[in-house]
């Protein structure tokens, strides 16, 4: 598949889309809005699976709402994520 200039490919668009949302996650957080900050971050690893930053941030909101069971496997699977890379 040949790429013209100015197009991206498919994967490139939700790698873009990704990072947009976890800068939208990371706005919510600031502005001390978690759960809003999780649908960002879930959203960016629906478009990237290997997002580990994506997960970590998750991760991080779940422990700071004491959902510990659901931050450490939001862990676990940055780890992964970060090892593949």
């Amino acid at each position: 598949m040949e790429r013209q200039h100015g197009q991206s490919l498919p994967g490139e668009r939700e790698d873009l889309q990704a990072v947009e949302a976890i800068e939208q996650g990371i706005q919510h957080l600031e502005n001390n809005e978690q759960e809003r900050a999780i649908e960002c971050f879930t959203e960016a690893i629906r478009l990237n699976p290997e997002c580990a930053r994506a997960y970590l941030l998750r991760g991080e909101v779940y422990s700071k709402t004491g959902n510990w069971a659901r931050a450490e496997r939001d862990v676990a699977k940055a780890r992964r994520a970060e090892a593949r890379q």
